[in-house]
């Protein structure tokens, strides 16, 4: 766990690899290459595998009477149970009449106890009627395939088709842990299916045509690298094996793995000629127990340890697909795959509220109905709720939570009039903020749903270490808008003997924002982030920003306009944005790293192994060395490339030392030409200010 610290290094395997690879390269020089090393220069080839995650229909067990009671369904038996959502410790009393929950309690309930059990009872009949009109959809789609009885009773509960129709080398059969090839001709019969012959499979309709199989496969990197897109090239020559892949392959939002690599390697720890062993879809992906989405990457991690950087994975689902019919009467598919990190991007966060008591009046008589105002959400809910029975405290939760005008009460040095974000009357804003951690910690619980399997975790999730999640900071810097977040100030040298700073704002119930170390003798200073407090105005507005025409808002756009609110009111030092890592964790990179980014990964993660670093070798024989050494890559390409934005700054840098403007900090493009002039713009001024 490395929260969003930027700077680490490659992992050690990939260096170690790249240091065996050049140095077989690099034995050329002398002609004194083994047999073993032409072997793996000239023999060396690719491979590539897609399975489907697809299952025909397994029927689901009856609920439990232990399952029942401990779902949302079961009324209470025995039990005194507040209804409603009410905050840990929350008094019942002084909350506003549009906030109050229902806080009746039961006894025992044998009402109840006759509800419960017909209940259990009506939700099993559903279950089984359910499982009955499955399968014979099942068998239905199997059926219309062309598939004969027996082989529809095989294949029915289980994913025993998807494992005798792994595209591999065309279309191979997993049993027993081993892919087994496709050979031959299938003879004397006219059925549709075989599981053994490379042509025939379709029937003889147009003749012995060949199994399909995949043609290509391109893998991008998007949004620095956390996610991945694959579009993936499947050719299949008859009627019936198209009808096959789209069961199995065109389906979307089903899970596939896509694995590549080399056939042939240089392991890094016996530095010996290796062959590729088998890979996650020989070894576990069919497994009959439960997997986690996590588990499987982690598994794609592990191999490609093992495999010394020779072997890579695609864990993604579908998200679309194409397919053309060709004059040969071929189909040319393509599907389109993504890693599991696009759905983390399309969550919805502004989930509705229950319905919550309201007390309205029509006509002459007051009704009281349940109702949930128009775009009322969760989070709403949750800040109001807290307003309602701690907002004038002024700490609550170790911090988490803070009243700022309620922290001067001893002092009464900062008047609210004064401070931005409070204009007076009918302009006043919140008043109470919260941590951003305590924010990500309430959308987890609120509005991210659950994945259940082997085990159960939100589908998004975040790491909530305050000590890894930093951001760059200034000396003296301070929040210049407190409508939109707080950071607790931390004045240095010349500002802090110049300026009086609140002591209620410095106080140590306030978490800190600002870090000031010392690490190898350089000077560490950075924030952290997990501690930027939020006023829950801004947050309430956030929420109804960037809404689709659907009502809903994504859970990536509303990080998105919380970071672009901190970086504005910090002064636009700062680049934070949300990204996505490992599948479905976010994470907060700000693209502008701290000061000292190297002794703060040192610093903060000690466990990093020291990696001995492994240029690259990309052109010629380098002789400089120990051991002549070569390169293996076959294209490396770097751009450097501006946007308009930097218009101004360039112009200003290309002056070098001789401008004087406050308009753009020029300085990294005046460093940049330092010793050089534009003979055309040899100095940029600043407009001197007029004096009133």
């Amino acid at each position: 766990m490395t929260g969003n610290l930027i700077g680490e290094p490659f992992d050690k395997y990939v260096f170690d690899q790249i240091d065996k690879r050049q140095t077989l390269q690099g034995k050329g020089f002398k002609g004194n290459r083994s047999d073993t090393d032409i072997q793996l220069l000239n023999s060396s080839t690719s491979f590539l595998k897609l399975a489907s995650g697809v299952d025909i229909f397994k029927p689901s067990p009856p609920i439990t009477k232990k399952e029942f009671a401990q779902s949302e369904e079961s009324l209470p038996e025995s039990s005194v149970v507040p209804v409603g959502p009410l905050l840990d410790n929350q008094p019942e009393n002084n909350i506003p009449e549009f906030l109050t929950f229902s806080t009746e309690r039961t006894e025992v309930n044998n009402a109840n106890i006759k509800l419960n059990k017909d209940k259990l009872k009506t939700i099993n009949e559903q279950i089984k009627n359910n499982n009955k009109l499955q399968a014979k959809a099942a068998k239905e789609k199997l059926k219309r395939l062309g598939f004969s009885n027996s082989e529809i009773k095989k294949f029915q509960n289980s994913n025993i088709l998807a494992r005798s129709t792994v595209l591999f080398n065309g279309l191979s059969s997993l049993s027993n842990g081993v892919l087994n090839q496709r050979f031959g001709i299938e003879e004397g019969s006219n059925n549709v299916w075989n599981s053994t012959s490379a042509y025939g499979l379709g029937g003889n309709k147009f003749g012995k045509q060949p199994m399909p199989g995949l043609v290509s496969a391109e893998i991008k990197c998007i949004n620095r690298g956390s996610i991945r897109s694959a579009t993936v090239k499947i050719k299949a020559f008859n009627q019936f094996q198209f009808d096959l892949l789209e069961l199995l392959y065109m389906k979307l939002g089903f899970t596939m793995l896509l694995e590549w690599g080399h056939t042939m390697f240089i392991d890094n720890k016996t530095n010996q000629k290796t062959n590729m062993g088998s890979t996650l879809i020989e070894n576990s992906f069919f497994s009959s127990q439960l997997q986690d989405q996590r588990e499987i990457l982690d598994q794609i991690n592990a191999l490609r340890a093992k495999y010394s950087g020779n072997y890579d994975g695609f864990f993604g689902r579908v998200t679309n697909f194409s397919w053309q019919f060709g004059v040969d009467g071929t189909y040319d598919i393509t599907l389109e795959l993504y890693t599991l990190g696009d759905v983390v991007e399309s969550l919805t966060v502004n989930v509705p509220a229950d319905k919550v008591s309201q007390t309205f009046t029509t006509g002459e008589e007051s009704e009281e109905e349940n109702k949930t105002p128009k775009g009322y959400t969760v989070l709403d809910k949750w800040m109001d709720s807290y307003v309602a029975s701690y907002g004038s405290n002024a700490v609550t939760k170790n911090g988490e939570y803070i009243n700022i005008p309620s922290l001067n009460y001893a002092e009464q040095t900062v008047k609210k009039e004064n401070v931005t974000g409070w204009g007076g009357a009918g302009k006043q804003l919140s008043k109470n903020y919260c941590t951003v951690k305590e924010l990500l910690v309430k959308i987890v619980e609120y509005t991210i749903p659950l994945v259940v399997g082997k085990t159960t975790y939100p589908m998004a999730d975040f790491g909530l270490d305050v000590n890894l999640n930093i951001i760059s900071s200034q000396p003296n810097q301070i929040s210049f808008d407190l409508s939109t977040c707080f950071i607790k100030p931390s004045f240095l040298g010349i500002i802090a003997n110049d300026i009086n700073t609140p002591g209620y704002l410095t106080k140590d119930y306030v978490n800190d924002f600002f870090v000031l170390d010392v690490e190898d003798g350089a000077d560490l200073y950075y924030g952290q982030f997990l501690n930027v407090y939020l006023n829950f105005k801004f947050i309430k507005q956030q929420l109804r920003k960037n809404v689709d025409k659907n009502g809903d808002l994504t859970l990536y756009k509303f990080l998105v306009g919380i970071c672009d609110g901190i970086n504005s009111a910090l002064g636009d030092v700062n680049k934070i944005q949300p990204i996505i890592k490992n599948g479905n964790e976010i994470v907060f990179i700000d693209q502008v790293q701290p000061r000292g980014n190297k002794s703060i990964l040192s610093k903060l993660i000690p466990s990093i192994p020291k990696v001995k670093e492994v240029p690259f070798e990309l052109y010629g024989y380098n002789l400089n060395k120990s051991i002549t050494k070569s390169n293996f890559v076959n294209n490396f390409s770097f751009e450097s490339k501006l946007d308009s934005s930097f218009a101004t700054s360039l112009a200003i840098g290309s002056t070098a030392g001789k401008s004087n403007t406050s308009l753009t900090d020029g300085t990294a493009f005046s460093t940049w030409n330092a010793g050089l002039q534009d003979r055309f713009t040899p100095q940029i001024k600043r407009k001197r200010r007029r004096k009133d």
